[in-house]
Formats: structure tokens, sequence, C-alpha cells
């Protein structure tokens, strides 16, 4: 590709190939490869995944729609932050924080990246939210990469760079994440699935994507139990609740919605 040199393409393809090794059980495990693969391939310091929903919020008109991130895995901390479950979702709540963070209606629904500079206007820096030391916000330079999922799902990875003294992100870095991540648009359908940002009736709790996890190898719930160290009942509860929330009635139904968009079925 013009403007990526060899190497680089060989990098790209091998996390690609990489990628496409993880199992549909091990969707925690491959976000933090992938994130970890695209930070060194633009040099990036850390690294996080947001998934956010759009939802109808009353502070807007009637006919306008706000972004609210409901999951974040940040690869330096190595565990899930469920936004609906700490603090910043108070702030977030507020019209100036959505805009400041999310708020992109000319873009919804559109492959996009940007550099923090680029998403944050003059309204943005002087809201609350980009005041505080939020972990979202709190960085030297930010480059975001937007892929829907669905009309009213998104994916966004993010990649920082946290010391003043290196060069700032250019349009290389966005050329070389372009060519990365636009393929993986199946990945991040995926990732939605896993946390139950979408086809669920509510997002699934940390509890619930282990069980998930499990449900989607050849495992008896019994075994899940086991690797869990649940009881039986309490796992095939979890089992009720999640088929529950995705609308199926088994295993089957679970391991269809995975294997549909990823190219499988087709």
């Amino acid at each position: 590709m013009k403007g990526i040199d060899a190497e680089e393409t060989q990098q790209i393809h091998t996390l690609w190939d990489e990628l496409a090794a993880f199992g549909a059980s091990e969707t925690d495990q491959a976000l933090i490869h992938v994130l970890k693969g695209l930070c060194s391939l633009i040099c990036a310091q850390d690294a996080y995944w947001m998934g956010t929903l759009r939802v109808q919020d009353k502070a807007f008109s009637d006919s306008a729609m706000c972004w609210k991130p409901r999951h974040v895995v940040r690869l330096s901390d190595g565990f899930e932050q469920d936004m609906a479950r700490t603090e910043s979702p108070k702030r977030i709540d507020s019209k100036d924080a959505d805009a400041c963070l999310l708020s992109h209606p000319g873009e919804a629904g559109r492959f996009g990246i940007s550099v923090q500079d680029e998403r944050l206007d003059s309204a943005c820096s002087e809201s609350e939210l980009c005041e505080s030391s939020d972990p979202l916000t709190d960085t030297g330079e930010v480059i975001f990469v937007c892929t829907p999922v669905t009309q009213d799902a998104e994916s966004w990875f993010a990649f920082e760079r946290l010391d003043a003294k290196k060069p700032r992100f250019s349009q290389r870095e966005k050329l070389l994440l372009e060519h990365a991540v636009r393929p993986m648009k199946w990945f991040h359908r995926q990732l939605a699935l896993h946390h139950g940002s979408i086809v669920a009736s509510e997002p699934l709790t940390s509890s619930e994507r282990k069980v998930l996890s499990g449900l989607l190898t050849a495992k008896t719930e019994s075994q899940i139990a086991d690797h869990l160290n649940l009881s039986k009942s309490t796992v095939h509860t979890y089992c009720v609740r999640i088929c529950r929330k995705f609308g199926v009635r088994g295993r089957t139904g679970l391991t269809a919605l995975w294997l549909e968009g990823t190219g499988v079925t087709e």
C-alpha cells in the first residue's frame, strides 16, 4: 500500500493472522493482543478500547442523539472498567461532557480516525470533564479510531502518547491505523457481542461474560463451573440469563450469533 513500507505491511498482516487464531471464547485476550500490536505499530505508549451506544437524551433536540460509553478496557490496567458502575457516567451524562468526548453527529455510522486536538473544540476545553483528571482524557495526546458496528453501537480504539517529548501523531499514524483497523469490523462486532452491546436486551455483567466465554467452547456447564470455581446451579442461572438477554434458546443460538457476520455462514 502506498505510504506503508514492506516491514509495516508484514507487521499488520501478522497481527491479522494472530487475531484470527483467537477463538470466540478468547475475546478478552484477543483485544489485549490487538491493542499491544497496534501500539507497537504506531509507537504509542498506552491504549484502550471503548464500546459506545447511541441513546436518546432529553437534553438534546428530538432529532438529536448522543453517544454514551458503556465499556472501557485499558491496556495498562489489564482489566475492564464498566462505565455504568463508575462516577464517570455522572459527568458524561452532562451535555458539555458528552459533546466533548463522544458527540459526533456528522461522523456517526462511518469509520473514522482523528487526533484528540481535532475532536476537542473550544467548548470542550472549558467543560468540567476535560478539566478533570478523568482517565479517558488525562493524557498528552490521543488518536481515536471509530468503527461503527450497528446504527446505534460503535467500537473505539484509542492510542496515547504520554511523553511530551515524543513527536505528535501525524498523517502517517492515521494511514497505518486505517490500513490495519478498517478490515477488523468483524472483530469489533465480536467485542460488542461479548459485552452485550448489540443484540442483547441489556449489557452483560462481568460474571456473565466469563460464563459466556465458557459456553462458546466445548465445555459442559459442570466444566465451566469447575473452571470458574462456581456451583453448577450458579452457572446454570447465568446461562439462562445470558440466553434470555440474547433472545436465544440455548448454546446453538449463541454460537449462531458469533458466526453471523464473520463470513463463516455466508
